[in-house]
């Protein structure tokens, strides 16, 4: 299957020149962004645009577009590997686990993920008012169609570590306060009660000082759901596994890529077709030019997208400025710090005026 020239020319133009990479020790970090002299370089005609981005890709696409994650841990055990909450997608012509963490647009590729593996899928007015309908259906499996049901230990094993794995991303900053507005939401409490101040503290009580009472007395238990506030990096046991990391923020350059990769286009269209959901859809162009992208190469602004949009949207990456301070901001930092290293996301220092997507 071919990916589609115009998409495949932005995402390689666009890809080759916004993120370069270098690899320390065993863990993949983001070298820099370009200069402005770097960029305007590169704004010359189509067809010289075009030469360039034929040229670099071939190099560049495995290292940028899809950044690896190396193991510094023993290999995990079959009894572990059963905990950990990859998806085993399998099609004709091959297959990979992915691991889409809370708050990472899961919802929205775990719907997709279903029809990928059983062909079932749900209408797109019904999942947007209750997209919480798919975890409904994972909890009546009750483990017997997971990809490790069945299977030996030793079968898990040689599975799983001989499968690549493919592991989402946030910017962490974002995430976390996302967490604390579906944290009001499921306990049923307001900021007054709850300030994200006060959560911050809470939740850095629990995870990072494991002051588990102390963060109880506050959080409670209603409404705190561990795994949404957990990084992804713990989440999906990076550093445990060799893996493959993309980050939400770039999805506009990988994603095409991504389904061509793992020949899931047709089963994308398919689905959208069908259901009426939506996964991701980048408005990139063949024609775009890197001078209209430079708010987005810098991380200051999303790339042009559509996503999937349910209830349980936030729209959080446009309310920083309203909840984070410096000091919130440093509490925050030692909560998320693995996926500030794995995911090669910026440090910030609670100045919104500082503040990078990646």
């Amino acid at each position: 299957m071919k990916a589609d020239s115009n998409t495949k020319t932005k995402a390689r133009l666009l890809v080759g020149i916004a993120i370069g990479i270098v690899i320390v020790g065993n863990v993949s970090i983001f070298s820099r962004l370009p200069t402005l002299s770097d960029v305007q370089t590169r704004q010359c005609n189509s067809q010289a645009s075009s030469d360039f981005l034929e040229a670099e890709l071939d190099a560049r696409e495995q290292d940028v577009l899809f950044r690896k994650s190396i193991t510094h841990q023993p290999p995990l055990k079959g009894n572990e590997i059963q905990s950990i909450p990859y998806q085993l997608v399998e099609t004709q012509e091959g297959s990979f686990f992915a691991c889409n963490a809370p708050k990472t647009g899961c919802t929205g590729w775990n719907y997709f993920w279903e029809y990928v593996r059983t062909g079932t899928w749900w209408e797109g007015d019904k999942v947007k008012r209750n997209p919480g309908l798919i975890y409904g259906h994972f909890s009546k499996l009750h483990g017997t169609q997971w990809w490790h049901w069945n299977r030996t230990e030793e079968e898990m094993e040689t599975i799983f570590h001989s499968t690549e794995k493919v592991i989402v991303g946030r910017n962490p900053y974002i995430r976390f306060l996302s967490s604390y507005k579906d944290f009001l939401h499921r306990a049923d409490k307001n900021e007054t009660q709850v300030s994200f101040q006060v959560f911050a503290g809470a939740v850095h009580d629990r995870l990072v000082k494991n002051q588990v009472d102390t963060s109880r007395m506050i959080l409670g238990e209603q409404g705190l759901i561990v795994d949404h506030i957990n990084t992804v990096s713990s989440y999906c046991r990076i550093g445990s596994v060799n893996s493959t990391v993309v980050r939400v923020e770039d999805q506009a350059l990988w994603f095409d890529a991504f389904l061509v990769r793992h020949h899931l286009q047709t089963l994308m269209d398919n689905y959208t077709e069908k259901s009426g959901n939506i996964v991701f859809a980048s408005a990139l162009r063949r024609d775009s030019l890197l001078r209209d992208f430079l708010p987005q190469i810098y991380g200051r602004e999303t790339w042009p997208s559509k996503t999937f949009e349910s209830s349980h949207h936030r729209g959080t990456a446009n309310q920083l400025a309203e909840y984070y301070t410096p000091a919130i901001a440093k509490i925050v930092t030692e909560i998320v710090w693995d996926d500030l290293v794995y995911f090669g996301y910026p440090l910030w220092t609670g100045n919104v005026e500082t503040f990078r997507l990646t």
